[in-house]
C-alpha cells in the first residue's frame, strides 16, 4: 500500500518537481519593497505554475491506466484509481507552495512553517481514518483535507488585500477551462 501510494504521489507531484518555484524567490526579494512589482511576480508565478499543475494533472487523470502501466508496468494496473485523486491535490498546494515563498521573501517564515504544520495534522488524522476504510485510496483523499492550504491563500489574501481579486480570476479560469476541455 505504501508503495503504491508513493509512487503514483511520485507521479501526481512531477510536474512540480520540474518546475520549482524556487526559482521565484530571488525576484520576490528584490522586489519586496515594491508592492505593485511583488504582487506581479507573484501572479505571474502563480498563473504558470498552476496550468503547468492543471494541465499536467488532467493529462494524467484522463490517461492514468496508461501512465501507470508506461511508468510502472502493467502488473501495477491497479494505482491508475489512485493516481486519478492524487492529481488534484497540487492544484490546491499551490497555495502553500507559492505563499509560502510571498512569506519567506517577506520574513515571515513562521506563518509559513505554521501552515506546513496545519497541513500535517489532517493528514495524519483524515490519513488514518480514511485509509483504515480503503488504503492507499484513503490517503490519497487525505491529501485533498489539508487545513494549511486554506490559511496560506488567507495569508496571501491579506497581504495582497483588494489586488488579490485579479489572481483569484486568473486562477478559477485556470481551473475551469481545463476541466472543460478534458
Amino acid at each position: 500500500s505504501v508503495g503504491e501510494y508513493g509512487r503514483a504521489y511520485f507521479l501526481a507531484f512531477l510536474a512540480r518537481q520540474i518546475l520549482s518555484p524556487r526559482a521565484l524567490l530571488p525576484a520576490l526579494v528584490a522586489y519586496r519593497d515594491d508592492a505593485v512589482k511583488f504582487l506581479h511576480a507573484v501572479r505571474v508565478a502563480t498563473v504558470y505554475l498552476l496550468f503547468t499543475q492543471v494541465a499536467s494533472g488532467l493529462f494524467l487523470f484522463v490517461n492514468a491506466p496508461e501512465i501507470v502501466a508506461f511508468y510502472l508496468g502493467s502488473q501495477w494496473s491497479h494505482v491508475a484509481p489512485l493516481l486519478r485523486v492524487l492529481v488534484f491535490a497540487p492544484f490546491l498546494d499551490i497555495f502553500l507552495v507559492v505563499g509560502g515563498e510571498v512569506l519567506r521573501a517577506r520574513f515571515q517564515d513562521r506563518r509559513w512553517l505554521g501552515a506546513i504544520l496545519l497541513n500535517v495534522a489532517p493528514l495524519v488524522f483524515f490519513g488514518v481514518i480514511f485509509a483504515a476504510c480503503s488504503a492507499p485510496l484513503g490517503m490519497a483523499w487525505a491529501n485533498l483535507c489539508l487545513v494549511g492550504n486554506l490559511v496560506m491563500a488567507w495569508h496571501v489574501t491579506k497581504l495582497f488585500g483588494r489586488q488579490t481579486k485579479d489572481l483569484a480570476i486568473d486562477m478559477l479560469l485556470l481551473y475551469l477551462v481545463p476541466g472543460v476541455l478534458f
